[in-house]
């Protein structure tokens, strides 16, 4: 098994330099047609990336995109008793407003947390809800080294592993998880840069009606 240092230096600016070269090279690949090369795609691609990671020994890597900033948030009220009312939803905004810096980044990094809880609960054993895997990306190639990756349940008849998912190994799942903490870190630093600048001008909530 690859140690915590080794396994760190892939995400260090030289390494992550000549992998982002390799994903640019299979993007090429992906977003080339009958047209010709799609160089806007492409310029996307790279642009939207936040790390690269090598899987299988390098045999394959994955393309870890950047987080968008979310700053609107909404909340839904019923008249049926779907959700709650005009009032109990008018008091909940009023309480997320009264503690908006916290929900703010709460609610950025709750997608980040949650692949991180599960890539921990695989790690330790406990994927008995869930496993990682990985699969073709989007191109129809079968020897692209691009790759995209997933979580499905061992249990019950949905969401189960789709056609052509190879399950992670131990070690591929700590490289992933490590990704994803080193990401945490930088997006972090992001949020709280965009509220250094704007405060919470930006920042709004809006109810919906759920009954319609």
């Amino acid at each position: 098994m690859k140690t915590e240092k080794t396994i760190k230096k892939y995400f260090t600016k030289e390494s992550q330099k000549e992998l982002k070269e390799m994903l640019k090279s299979e993007l090429q690949i992906v977003w080339t047609g009958k047209k010709g090369l799609d160089s806007k795609m492409v310029d996307y691609g790279l642009k939207t990336n936040a790390y690269v990671v090598p899987i299988c020994n390098g045999k394959y890597i994955l393309d870890l995109d950047k987080q968008k900033i979310e700053t609107e948030f909404w909340f839904g009220e019923s008249d049926m008793g779907q959700g709650p009312s005009h009032d109990e939803n008018t008091e909940r905004m009023e309480r997320v407003k009264d503690n908006f810096e916290d929900y703010f980044l709460d609610k950025n990094l709750s997608s980040i947390n949650n692949t991180i809880q599960k890539l921990e609960d695989i790690l330790h054993d406990k994927s008995y809800l869930n496993v990682c895997h990985y699969l073709p990306y989007y191109s129809s190639k079968e020897d692209s080294i691009l790759r995209g990756f997933g979580f499905y349940s061992e249990y019950g008849p949905y969401n189960r592993k789709p056609e052509g998912g190879i399950d992670f190994s131990k070690e591929d799942v700590k490289i992933l998880l490590t990704a994803y903490k080193i990401y945490k870190e930088d997006f972090t630093k992001k949020l709280f840069s965009y509220l250094k600048r704007y405060g919470l001008k930006k920042l709004h909530v809006h109810s919906y009606w759920i009954d319609r």
